[in-house]
């Protein structure tokens, strides 16, 4: 990717949803582990992302759900554990970053 079009993707990101760098890789990490059988609880995501602390992942991913890019569900074995699923934004969003 050219560095014009990877700040072209940042400002769209920015600017209509706005999530910045830290949202984005995080929103990378949380959907390559929806590629596995598992689902994706919130604590895992916390416990093994690289993005920021795990106070500042637990903050973003509030964020995130709170503008429904993603959605907290219940696990379906446990009842004390939250699920990350895509939400109805998610789509938008990376519509948005296809045209770039």
């Amino acid at each position: 990717m050219k560095l014009d079009k990877l700040a072209n993707a940042l400002r769209t990101a920015q600017t209509n949803h706005n999530l910045d760098a830290v949202d984005l890789i995080l929103l990378d990490e949380i959907v390559n582990q929806m590629r596995q059988p598992d689902p994706v609880t919130i604590m895992e995501v916390i416990r093994s992302s690289v993005a920021a602390s795990q106070a500042t992942v637990h903050s973003r991913i509030k964020k995130l759900c709170v503008q429904d890019i993603l959605k907290k569900v219940d696990h379906p074995g446990s009842l004390r554990h939250k699920v990350l699923v895509r939400g109805p934004m998610f789509t938008s969003l990376t519509q948005d970053l296809a045209g770039v």
